[in-house]
């Protein structure tokens, strides 16, 4: 296999791409499970996003800057999105605030679950003002013969 470099990285993105006809979103095949689906491709020996490397290649982002105030974020809340024109540079404040904005925020998705997944209401006597079902937790005690204590 070809080593991919600065050169001919948008050649190989472009191989391994499908655009989305609806949301004109560039898809990569190259989704790492374990990178809660962001698609990475290895460019000059390191492993990368392709969202970074689009970032790089259109819009002047630097690789390899340590500042957490900078970085590439997706206008689309598609995560295996590549495409310049759904990406921006801008800081993790900014990402936060468009995915609860979208209703993609895990804290905005969890505060709207009613039930644990065990089917148990998320109430104030379940949960005593917590986000934890206690009725799951004392069943998980009793089965591992763990002393369960109510706060």
């Amino acid at each position: 296999m070809k080593a991919i470099t600065d050169e001919n990285v948008l050649e190989q993105l472009e191989k391994k791409t499908t655009i989305d006809p609806v949301t004109d979103c560039w898809l990569h095949s190259a989704v790492d499970p374990s990178r809660q689906g962001y698609a990475r491709i290895r460019l000059n020996g390191k492993d990368r996003g392709v969202h970074i490397i689009s970032a790089y290649k259109f819009l002047n982002y630097m690789l390899d800057i340590d500042d957490p105030n900078y970085q590439v974020n997706h206008k689309c809340n598609n995560r295996n999105c590549w495409n310049p024109e759904h990406l921006y540079i801008g800081t993790q404040k900014e990402n936060v605030k468009d995915a609860m904005d979208s209703g993609k925020h895990m804290g905005a998705l969890n505060s709207a679950k009613t039930h644990c997944p065990a089917g148990h209401p998320y109430d104030k006597v379940n949960t005593e003002g917590r986000r934890i079902c206690t009725i799951c937790q004392k069943e998980t005690s009793k089965k591992h013969n763990i002393n369960y204590r109510s706060t």
